[in-house]
């Protein structure tokens, strides 16, 4: 699971999904902040959601490898 920051200038967003891209079965999310590297501290509600979103997905997955 990885979030890029849109406006983060020290972990671009090219490097996050280079990241994301090198994981098998990898979750990639990306949210906006006009607060940079600090939005992923700062954005609580937006992570939030991809963070949630992430956990149905996996958890869909996993109930279909169970049955």
């Amino acid at each position: 699971f990885v979030v890029g920051v849109q406006s983060d200038i020290l972990f671009p967003l090219e490097e996050q999904q280079r990241i994301a891209n090198s994981v098998p079965e990898f979750f990639y999310s990306e949210i906006d902040s006009l607060y940079g590297h600090d939005g992923f501290l700062i954005e609580t509600e937006q992570l939030s959601k991809h963070i949630k979103q992430f956990y149905k997905l996996t958890n869909a997955k996993l109930q279909l490898e169970v049955a």
